[in-house]
């Protein structure tokens, strides 16, 4: 683990501000309870699946922004928080 991991946090984040759902975890809610099973699906998700534009396309500048921050290689995503120049 290293500060690229809190890349990825960051665009979780934004992915679920940016699409109202949270990152592969399509239909939850704050009350869902889930069993260990759905649990390893999302984690298995989070691990092999690409996530869609979380704005569909309407913005294409922040859907390259997020996915970008969700790659899943941590050397494929930002490397610091600093433009570079």
């Amino acid at each position: 683990m290293d500060h690229r991991a809190d890349f990825y946090s960051v665009g979780a984040i934004l992915f679920h501000l940016l699409s109202g759902e949270p990152l592969f975890g399509y239909g939850m809610d704050e009350n869902t309870i889930l069993t260990g099973e759905e649990v390893s699906e999302i984690v298995n998700s989070q691990l092999t699946e690409t996530p869609p534009p979380p704005t569909k396309g309407d913005n294409l500048l922040l859907d390259e922004l997020v996915l970008h921050l969700l790659e899943k290689s941590p050397d494929q995503r930002y490397q610091s928080g600093r433009q570079p120049l």
